[in-house]
């Protein structure tokens, strides 16, 4: 299972939520002021406020499940803190300090000196 980001894709739901919840009814209610009142512009209205809502709805679903996730992660790594990752073929970055200049034989950190135990595994996969 990857990592739910909401970075990009929360602004697009945002958008649409608010088009079909706000702008696109408010549209309708003025058609509907100038060419009169109809019952087809009511269902209108009402099945676009009913799909900003779901779609508003869905972002905040998916929002506490980001941080849902994010308190799992930044538990995990306060944990982890004396472990090594690969970054690259080559490298690997200290827990503690950052430093990514840290070779795989090495077992110690040559900025922080915090002594590197065995690497555990993740709850879910964070690197993509």
């Amino acid at each position: 299972m990857r990592k739910l980001n909401m970075y990009r894709p929360g602004p697009f739901f945002l958008g649409w939520g608010l088009f079909f919840s706000i702008i696109f009814p408010l549209l309708l209610h003025l058609i509907t002021f100038i060419a009169g009142n109809n019952a087809y512009f009511s269902l209108a209205i009402r099945a676009s406020n009913t799909i900003g809502t779901v779609v508003i709805l869905i972002l905040c679903i998916l929002i506490c499940f980001e941080l849902l996730q994010d308190k799992v992660l930044d538990r995990f790594f306060e944990k982890n803190t004396n472990v090594k990752i690969r970054i690259s073929e080559k490298y690997f970055e200290c827990q503690k300090c950052g430093n990514n200049k840290v070779h795989e034989d090495q077992t110690y950190c040559t900025i922080c000196g915090v002594g590197f135990k065995d690497k555990q595994k993740a709850p879910f996969n964070i690197y993509y």
